[in-house]
């Protein structure tokens, strides 16, 4: 497959499976499980986009610039191997000590908000994604 539509298919991956995502729990949270008939569409606002689109620049990031053991990939059927950096663990870290950390120090995220969530409404265990910290 050529490299110009590897691109392509990441791209769209990227913005269709948050879609596809955001349409399922539509129709679990407002529709009764119904697939294709849900009573209310969740359309994610413009801060919500900034928000994804900076995660994903966020991790693109990491994926560039931090330091990893390089380890050489399985054989290919041409027989090259591909080259992989191993900084997962480092990037999950980071991803959770700047997501999480500081915008709930700095007031970003009042306390309590995920308890206005639509998500609490079907949530299995409300304890901790719907409490006040």
């Amino acid at each position: 497959m050529p490299r110009s539509v590897r691109t392509v298919l990441l791209a769209l991956m990227v913005v269709v499976l948050p879609t596809v995502t955001l349409y399922l729990i539509s129709s679990v949270v407002f529709g009764d499980g119904a697939l294709f008939a849900p009573l209310r569409i969740v359309v994610p606002t413009l801060g919500i986009v900034a928000v994804y689109l900076g995660w994903v620049a966020f991790q693109a990031a990491l994926m560039l610039l931090l330091p990893g053991r390089t380890v050489q990939g399985m054989p290919l059927a041409d027989g090259r191997t591909l080259t992989y950096r191993t900084n997962g663990l480092a990037a999950l870290s980071l991803t959770l000590a700047a997501g999480v950390g500081p915008p709930r120090r700095v007031g970003w995220i009042p306390p309590g908000c995920s308890t206005r969530s639509p998500l609490c409404s079907w949530l299995p265990t409300r304890s901790s994604w719907c409490s006040a910290p």
